[in-house]
């Protein structure tokens, strides 16, 4: 059974996956200069990085993040790394792969680039997508089980990242988005139009793993959450970040089938609670 074969089976059974956490903030307690990258720390401090995966899979997490949030060469280049983008995101996939071996998944970590497109910014959808299919390259070729493109807030820059690592990757895409508190993107997108436009790329191009969806949700906004809802009774498979004050996990493995109740029941959560105020 291969990789994703497995990811299929337990989520077609109705298992929650449990992610794991913050990155930085732990990185910084494990003496990571601050206003350093994670990324760099793959190279100089790979011990650490593994040490960070071992923890959090230790505590429980059934799947792990690479150490590559800022992985695009537009990030990388701050720290002088540019031109080893597919070296630095294949090196974080094979350390967290390492740490997970057979029993915990991989998502391959893609962060935004930090800049706008045009004519907001300087950058061309081709050069975006051409950045998340080089970072996605050296990803897939570490090992990891899925690619995560997240806390997105402009839906054109999330379309390219996603058309990018299309192309050098057949394994499944998760996309995620950043709202606030006033329910918006930064780029003043409601949930419903993101999960709306995400969703055809999917259903139009891919089919079953590959047509998850995902949203994330800003703290305090209800109808973010039953947004998030919505989406996991309209998909097969939904990845779902859902955070309020004490709460910020993934969640992946709802099929359409199961009721909202089951999502909103699973132990540990304080969801039901949320949207009831």
């Amino acid at each position: 059974m291969t990789r994703t074969e497995a990811l299929w089976a337990r989520l077609s059974a109705g298992e929650v996956l449990l992610s794991d956490g913050p990155t930085g903030t732990l990185l910084l307690s494990m003496g990571m200069p601050s206003g350093q990258s994670p990324e760099v720390w793959v190279i100089e401090q790979p011990d650490q990085i593994r040490a960070l995966h071992r923890g959090y899979i230790e505590a429980g997490s059934d799947l792990i993040l690479t150490c590559t949030f800022g992985g695009t060469r537009f990030r990388l280049s701050g720290h002088d790394l540019a031109d080893r983008v597919v070296e630095v995101n294949r090196r974080a996939a094979e350390l967290a792969r390492a740490e997970a071996g057979s029993a915990v998944f991989v998502a391959g970590d893609m962060g935004p680039t930090g800049k706008l497109l045009k004519p907001l910014g300087p950058l061309s959808t081709e050069e975006v997508a051409n950045a998340y299919a080089e970072q996605a390259t050296g990803l897939v070729e570490g090992g990891v089980d899925f690619l995560l493109v997240e806390t997105m807030s402009d839906l054109g820059e999330a379309q390219a990242a996603i058309e990018g690592a299309r192309r050098v990757a057949d394994i499944p895409i998760v996309c995620t988005f950043s709202f606030d508190t006033h329910g918006r993107t930064m780029m003043g997108l409601k949930p419903a139009t993101v999960a709306e436009r995400i969703e055809e790329m999917y259903t139009a191009r891919h089919h079953g793993l590959n047509r998850i969806t995902a949203i994330v949700a800003g703290e305090g906004n209800r109808s973010i959450c039953r947004t998030v809802i919505g989406a996991i009774a309209r998909q097969n498979l939904v990845a779902a970040r859902v955070k309020t004050s004490d709460f910020d996990r993934i969640f992946i493995g709802f099929r359409a089938s199961q009721s909202v109740e089951g999502f909103l029941e699973f132990p540990g959560s304080n969801l039901s609670q949320f949207l009831s105020e």
